[in-house]
């Protein structure tokens, strides 16, 4: 199996609003939004930190398409 790393592309914004979405993901995580359902914010956020230049946001891709995200923040 391949593994790379690869911007985000925004084909990739689905899938990450599922896992965003998903209950059971929602409980486990520290930080959420007040409705994980609101595309609109998922939409500003994502907008954001892909359009600030302080933040590396890549995408971990295998032979079956994204498995999860790695970013860092600062300089």
């Amino acid at each position: 199996m391949a593994v790379i790393l690869r911007r985000l592309d925004d084909a990739d914004l689905d899938v990450l609003f599922a896992w965003k979405r998903d209950p059971r993901a929602v409980q486990m995580a520290a930080f959420t939004r007040a409705s994980p359902s609101d595309r609109a914010a998922f939409d500003v956020h994502y907008n954001r930190i892909r359009n600030d230049p302080t933040v590396i946001l890549r995408a971990v891709d295998d032979d079956n398409g994204l498995v999860r995200t790695v970013a860092s923040a600062g300089r």
